[in-house]
């Protein structure tokens, strides 16, 4: 009986050697499985970041093109000549700034109303605005096929200008 329990002790034994010996491997396996995707995540990271540093390096690098662009076209220098789009893209402002001062001038003046040119241009001047009559008249002729100026009859016969509020001011008036 006695070796009959002493197998029965070594088997036992030997079953928890077995079982000590699975879950130190399942314990390891776990392990190995953490350690490996912890470095994996760290590697990640350190990619990602690597990755937007050298974005923020690209765009900062743009934004230096582009503001050494902006204070070269400000500074204009000596050989760079005026492209013909360049110039009518300037006129075409500058008629619309001298239009916006026209009507805001005969907006300002009484009933909306500048009795003629040559008052209004004398409006013009006092408001301290800068013109010369072809391009003031210009403004003026522009405005009125726009719609913003209305056509009506000033003092002796004079054709005069008045500022319309809006569109639908323009037609019930």
């Amino acid at each position: 009986m006695s070796s009959v329990n002493s197998a029965s002790m070594l088997l036992s034994t030997a079953a928890q050697s077995r079982n000590a010996a699975a879950t130190s491997a399942r314990d390891d396996a776990a392990a190995s499985f953490e350690s490996t995707l912890q470095s994996i995540t760290t590697k990640a990271n350190d990619d990602a970041a690597a990755q937007a540093r050298v974005q923020a390096q690209v765009q900062a690098q743009a934004q230096a093109a582009k503001a050494a662009a902006a204070a070269s076209a400000g500074q204009g220098s000596v050989h760079d000549a005026p492209k013909p789009d360049d110039e009518a893209a300037s006129a075409t402002s500058e008629a619309e700034v001298l239009a916006e001062a026209v009507w805001g001038v005969i907006a300002e003046m009484p009933e909306r109303t500048a009795g003629s040119l040559r008052a209004l241009y004398a409006e013009m001047r006092s408001a301290g605005h800068q013109f010369t009559e072809e391009k003031a008249h210009d403004a003026v002729d522009d405005l009125v096929a726009h719609g913003r100026l209305r056509e009506v009859p000033g003092k002796r016969g004079a054709q005069g200008f008045q500022a319309v509020l809006t569109a639908a001011a323009g037609d019930s008036e």
